[in-house]
């Protein structure tokens, strides 16, 4: 068996995807959740970590003493973290602390992946996205500044071997189970779309969606290259939220596509698309948007009920 990989956030729709890539080819995989219930349908050994206890986060990084450890815990809500800044301080910041700290009670030091975003980018700089990891960030919104603050803590860790990966807007289906959690972008659009209704986007900006697989084989390929710093993993192409939405909905018919609708555009659009060359010059392949979606509407059950 491989190495003992330890990924916390485990139960979210890019954890899931992960673990069962991980597992699959013979990873020693334990699913890091912080639930009120162990998912019965993850078929994974699971312990429980929860980021905002200092404690708790130190006795499970000890006991469970990982050769890998991937963080991908987080409140990723823009929303909720302009309502909530103490707890998206916590568990984006803090909690990526206590887990650098009980790093150091360690004899052999894990290598430590964390997850980042296009949100801490400006978007609004002029420079029309195409983010290189070499850019500088100067995020926008909360959550962006959160996700810009762990990145600082892991820079200054300087004994520390750690990857960063940033992405974007993600979408696949729940590998397990959903927990009826219809959280991201595509999942509403398809749930709106289905009852019959229309969806509107009510915010226009440039992202790179990125396939839920393709971003977690991008993982597994720096782990087994040994590769390490900040890398992109997302899909090629640089798309609005509108025209993202209208691909979805185009997905199951030309009747859903035009159930979508932009609310009136106001100013500037913030364009945070990333930039793939750095992980592609690697030897990574590229992604782009239409051959993932052919992908996805392959695979997926939702577009064959």
């Amino acid at each position: 068996m491989k190495e003992k990989i330890l990924v916390i956030g485990a139960s979210g729709l890019i954890g899931q995807e992960l673990i069962h890539q991980l597992s699959k080819i013979d990873y020693n995989v334990i699913a890091g959740v912080n639930t009120r219930t162990i998912y019965s349908e993850i078929p994974i050994t699971q312990v429980k970590i929860d980021l905002l206890s200092q404690d708790n986060v130190k006795k499970i990084i000890i006991s469970e003493s990982p050769d890998v450890i991937i963080n991908l815990a987080a409140i990723s809500s823009m929303q909720k973290c302009e309502k909530e800044r103490d707890i998206a301080y916590n568990l984006n910041v803090q909690g990526v602390n206590y887990l650098l700290n009980s790093i150091s009670c360690l004899e052999n030091k894990p290598l430590f992946v964390q997850f980042s975003t296009d949100h801490v980018f400006n978007g609004f700089d002029g420079k029309n996205g195409n983010y290189n990891e070499e850019d500088f960030p100067d995020p926008t919104n909360y959550y962006g500044e959160t996700k810009f603050d762990s990145e600082k803590i892991i820079d200054q860790s300087k004994s520390l071997d750690s990857i960063i990966v940033r992405t974007s807007l993600t979408f696949g289906d729940y590998r397990y189970t959903d927990g009826n959690r219809p959280d991201r972008l595509h999942q509403m659009i398809i749930k709106k779309l289905k009852k019959g209704e229309n969806f509107e986007v009510d915010v226009d900006s440039v992202i790179s969606p990125t396939y839920l697989e393709y971003l977690c084989e991008g993982i597994i390929f720096l782990l087994e290259n040994q590769n390490r710093g900040t890398f992109h993993i997302s899909g090629r192409d640089a798309l609005s939220k509108y025209e993202f939405a209208r691909e979805i909905a185009e997905l199951f018919s030309s009747e859903y596509e035009k159930r979508i609708s932009l609310r009136e555009q106001q100013g500037d659009i913030k364009n945070t698309s990333l930039n793939v060359q750095k992980i592609t010059d690697l030897g990574f392949y590229q992604l782009g948007m239409e051959e993932a979606l052919d992908i996805y509407k392959s695979k997926s059950d939702i577009f064959h009920h």
